[in-house]
């Protein structure tokens, strides 16, 4: 059976006993319950069914364990008991404690049985094949320093929880106490082994877990050496201890309800626990395990739970441990800053409603202003300026007339001068601003409009040409012709330097 329930569910609910159930034990399918009625009972667990009932005791059955097909009991009236389990009969009880038993555990190789009792001492029980025929007792015994409230065995190491709040380490090898172990603050009331560490539950509530060294010896502080992974107000009667793949579990019975808590190296044992309630607020008295995620419990109301224990993905591994998250802050913090935050976003908001609203009011008186502005202008438009009279059009074809009567006359001019002129060395030029025509090939040469430019005849030698400025000195200037302007002004007749040469145009238009 390694589960029988979805995980983080109650699966299994048995009304075994009308008292507590203060023992069980499993094996296969079913469940041994020992009860504070005298009876040990029988019930498989697959449909919660009695199956058998075990009579024999004559005080509440404490204790019980499965060794070598045999069910071992012990009880308040100071006897062990041996069971046959199949055929329900008890096979021998012997009452070798002074006082009430309270524990029965076998060695791992089941070679042993040890009983614990008030009486203060730990008897071995020889369970070899040569001694299971008779089923006799070893004569042999440990003395501890007060009652015995529970045993956990490692080789040859035995581990025994007492009333007076400590821990003592025994060598079974030999008598004597080797250790002793203290910081409970109430009596101890269970004891287990896992891998290399010691786990221990007291009446004060807590599980302290300690490393196992043999180099313990005489008082040892809990505080010193251990940790303390279960801190409770609620009393502890049964700690049991499960695997997972990131580590143990540590499983613990209280007032009322059933806490899991992950031992990892690398978080805080308490970092992660889930609270299972159960049995009606009253005390659990037994616990037993199986797998990783299967638990019973047993409780003061009589009634027995099975569990399916959360699997433990919430015990993180050691190698990924994520980093721990910051403290949770205060709530009067919390409270102060987000009403400071609130406060912070009022005052934002009230200014940015003062600047929407003077920005509205600015838009407004702008608008405000620009239509008063245009009322005022179209009630009284501005005086338009006076126009400015258009300048009369000229008389073009006065203009065009002058022009025509001043080219006739200079026209007359020239045959006249061609008539009388001799030909005269060239003159300086003389530009105005006369409108140029075209220049005409006259003779051998040729006379360029606007200009005075004289050019010979090609009968005309370099001599002659040298001697004409002495012939054109003695003759006085005569007037040619009188020419006006094309602005209406005269213009007066070429000097005798000026003459041109027969044949070309010597008078510049204006």
């Amino acid at each position: 059976m390694e589960a029988c329930g979805p995980p983080n569910s109650k699966w299994l609910s048995i009304p075994a006993h009308t008292k507590s159930v203060n023992a069980l034990e499993l094996f296969r399918d079913v469940v041994f319950t020992g009860s504070g009625d005298n009876n040990i009972g029988c019930w498989d667990i697959q449909n919660g069914k009695l199956k058998r009932t075990y009579v024999g005791h004559d005080g509440f059955v404490s204790s019980l364990a499965f060794v070598g097909g045999k069910l071992f009991s012990a009880g308040y009236d100071r006897a062990v008991g041996i069971w046959d389990v199949e055929a329900g009969k008890l096979i021998r009880s012997a009452k070798i404690h002074a006082g009430p038993v309270t524990h029965v555990r076998s060695s791992h190789n089941e070679n042993l049985l040890l009983s614990g009792a008030w009486d203060k001492v730990v008897r071995l029980w020889d369970l070899r094949n040569n001694a299971r025929q008779n089923l006799g007792f070893a004569d042999v015994e440990r003395t501890h320093s007060d009652a015995v409230l529970s045993i956990s065995i490692r080789d040859h190491e035995m581990y025994c929880g007492l009333y007076n709040r400590t821990i003592e380490l025994s060598d079974l090898r030999k008598a004597g106490v080797l250790a002793v172990f203290k910081g409970h603050a109430e009596y101890v009331t269970s004891v287990a082994l896992h891998r290399d560490m010691l786990y221990s539950g007291g009446h004060d509530g807590r599980v302290y877990q300690t490393p196992l060294t043999s180099s313990y010896g005489g008082d040892v502080d809990l505080t010193d050496v251990g940790t303390v992974c279960v801190d409770t107000a609620d009393s502890i009667f049964a700690v049991q201890l499960t695997e997972s793949p990131h580590g143990p579990v540590v499983l613990s019975g209280h007032m009322g309800y059933l806490l899991a808590t992950p031992v990892s190296k690398s978080a805080s044992c308490q970092a992660e626990q889930v609270r299972y309630p159960a049995h009606s607020g009253q005390q659990i008295f037994s616990l037993c395990v199986r797998g990783p995620t299967t638990a019973l419990t047993g409780g003061n109301d009589g009634m027995v739970i099975g569990w399916g224990i959360k699997p433990p993905p919430w015990a993180p591994p050691a190698a990924a441990q994520p980093a721990s998250p910051p403290p949770a802050p205060d709530a009067a913090d919390v409270a102060e800053e987000t009403s400071e935050a609130n406060d912070a976003r009022r005052r934002a908001a009230e200014k940015l409603h003062d600047f929407v609203a003077q920005a509205l009011l600015a838009r407004l008186s702008v608008q405000t202003a620009a239509a008063e502005a245009l009322a005022v202008e179209s009630a009284h438009p501005p005086p338009s300026p006076p126009r400015t009279p258009s300048p009369p059009p000229q008389p073009l074809v006065e203009e065009d007339e002058s022009k025509a009567q001043v080219v006739e006359e200079s026209k007359t001019a020239v045959v006249e001068e061609k008539q009388t002129s001799k030909p005269v060395a060239p003159a300086a030029p003389q530009r105005s601003a006369s409108v140029r025509e075209p220049s005409k090939r006259v003779g051998g040469g040729f006379v360029r409009q606007g200009s005075t430019t004289s050019v010979t005849s090609p009968g005309s030698s370099p001599a002659a040409r040298r001697k004409a400025p002495a012939a054109t000195a003695s003759k006085s200037t005569t007037p040619s012709a009188s020419s006006t302007g094309g602005g209406g002004g005269g213009a007066k007749a070429p000097s005798a330097a000026a003459k041109v040469a027969p044949g070309a145009r010597g008078v510049k238009l204006s």
